[in-house]
């Protein structure tokens, strides 16, 4: 147990120690892909200082291209752009934290380098043959899941010869599948990469003017060595320098020229794309200021709404007092045969009058003036009206100008609530009173006729769609007169004799317009 438990307990501590180890350094962790692409953002060597870091974005394996050939001037960070992809894709597999910004990669089975020079007098090997050992080794080991890195491929050695050997070796490595990332400052292989749609050429920056790397890879474009001007900005002699010039090849000084011109749009692209990032920087803070003040305005729509509703509340328990009234005052003259039908009118209008509380209304139901004192709808903001303009109005509240539309305002004077149907409320109680029937079996017909008045009358009052009338089979006569009645009756759209389950010909079942 003991033995588990120190086993257990240095798995933790290892686990901790890593992720202290990414929130120390602000390090980023990668997701990991099954199709073997690599995308790293904004990445840099782990060893470089945090505060002069340079970052760089790498993308292998897509559309296709899983090589990438990166050219530029000496000393301008092509061999630390090499390790940097080959240490990230190490620390990924190691569980590691990585120094980026994002990144998502797939698990190599084998990572291949041909960095620096092994060569060796004991073992009789000179640079080229001992960078070409290591090289024959790595490709008879390559497939598709590995990763290859390689720097100055095939320099060693006489350049016609190394550029042909080292085209023959990146078209094995893409035909292995293997994901590759090679320097070079081959002019052949430069061409050779450029016409191949499955290598992505890339360069390092260089600033022509202060004649300094500027350490930031370029996607999708060529570089020069610029070894003539380092050579002169490191000292040497301007006669040599100027005689290295009479002596370069006139063709490749057009190209170089080319790429000068090239590099200068680059440059001009970088920059407008530096500003448009800027600017969309203060777009994304001021859509945050703005997500803040909604929420100040939701809040306070909260509260306000709070308000209303403890509002309507007092505002029903006073209508439900004077429902229970009217229903009391109906109910005590429902069967009263002097019941007439100004009762009912009285008690209609007296539920109309409950109905104070209205929808809201059109910009046209109400007239505003500059200078009238306003709320605004929802949200309870309250200020003056300053001008109008159509449908629209300037609203000073406190130290805020606000632009608002005319049907947004209402009088601060009148502070309504949203309609509740305080009718069918009232209407739902009267119905607990009034049946869906009423049964006149055993009565004289003028007894029958007035209980159908009153109660035709208490239907209409709570808005019934359909009734029945229960008089009887007997000799026909109160069913007549129910009829008579009924044909006369200016509420009743429609009666017939009830069917099966509603009580066949000993009741009428009545609907009301």
């Amino acid at each position: 147990n003991i033995l588990n438990n120190e086993k257990c307990l240095k798995e933790l501590s290892f686990i901790i120690l890593k992720g202290n180890f990414g929130l120390d350094n602000n390090y980023e962790v990668a997701t990991i892909n099954y199709d073997k692409k690599v995308e790293i953002i904004d990445g840099y060597h782990p060893l470089l200082d945090n505060k002069t870091k340079v970052t760089n974005d790498f993308r292998l394996g897509y559309d296709n291209k899983n090589i990438i050939v990166i050219t530029g001037p000496n000393a301008g960070g092509k061999t630390v752009c090499l390790k940097t992809v080959g240490i990230i894709s190490i620390m990924t597999q190691c569980g590691l934290p990585i120094p980026c910004k994002k990144a998502t990669l797939p698990i190599f089975k084998n990572i291949f380098v041909d960095i620096g020079d092994e060569q060796s007098i004991l073992q009789s090997l000179s640079g080229f043959s001992s960078s070409m050992k290591n090289i024959v080794n790595i490709l008879n080991n390559i497939d598709k899941d590995c990763l290859i890195i390689m720097d100055e491929l095939a320099s060693k050695t006489d350049p016609q010869e190394g550029e042909a050997l080292a085209k023959a070796i990146l078209e094995y490595i893409n035909d292995s599948g293997a994901l590759a990332m090679i320097s070079t400052h081959f002019l052949g292989i430069k061409n050779f990469a450029n016409d191949n749609d499955k290598i992505m050429l890339a360069s390092m920056g260089f600033d022509k003017e202060s004649l300094a790397p500027t350490y930031k890879l370029l996607l999708n474009t060529a570089g020069r060595s610029y070894a003539l001007e380092i050579s002169s900005k490191l000292g040497l002699k301007k006669e040599i320098v100027d005689k290295a010039y009479q002596y370069e090849d006139k063709s490749k000084i057009k190209l170089d020229s080319i790429i000068d011109e090239l590099s200068i749009n680059l440059k001009e692209q970088e920059e407008k794309l530096a500003k448009i990032n800027e600017k969309n920087d203060y777009l994304d803070n001021e859509i945050a200021k703005l997500n803040i003040e909604k929420q100040k305005l939701a809040l306070e729509y909260e509260k306000q709404l709070d308000k209303i509703n403890a509002m309507k509340k007092d505002m029903l328990d006073e209508a439900r007092e004077e429902i229970d009234l009217i229903v009391s005052s109906f109910k005590e003259n429902l069967g009263k045969e002097g019941f007439k039908h100004h009762l009912k009118n009285n008690a209609m209008n007296d539920l109309d009058k409950m109905e104070e509380i209205k929808e809201e209304k059109d910009e046209t139901d109400h007239s505003f003036s500059v200078g009238d004192y306003v709320s605004l709808k929802g949200i309870g903001t309250t200020g003056t009206i300053k001008s109008i303009n159509k449908d629209t109005a300037l609203v000073q509240s406190k130290n805020n100008v606000m632009k608002v539309k005319l049907s947004d305002l209402e009088p601060k004077a009148k502070e309504k609530v949203t309609k509740k149907v305080v009718r069918l409320q009232a209407e739902d109680t009267l119905r607990k009173s009034v049946p869906m029937s009423l049964n006149l079996i055993g009565m004289h017909v003028d007894e029958a006729l007035i209980q159908l008045k009153n109660y035709i009358d208490a239907a209409m009052l709570v808005h019934y769609k359909e009734v029945t009338i229960i008089h009887g089979f007997g000799t026909g006569a109160l069913r007549k007169a129910v009829h008579d009645y009924l044909s006369k009756c200016k509420y009743v759209d429609s009666y017939r004799l009830g069917g099966y389950n509603e009580g066949m010909a000993g009741a009428t079942v009545v609907r009301f317009k």
